[in-house]
């Protein structure tokens, strides 16, 4: 997990290809990034 700005970045393998995850550190929730393959 790295971390950019006020958000914590989680990026996943998938079959899919990379799908980035990202939260708002007040959050607890995690939101799929718009960068798909």
């Amino acid at each position: 997990m790295a971390k950019l700005g006020d958000f914590d970045w989680l990026i996943l393998t998938s079959a899919n290809g990379v799908e980035f995850f990202f939260k708002d550190c007040n959050t607890t929730v995690w939101t799929v990034g718009p960068w798909r393959d």
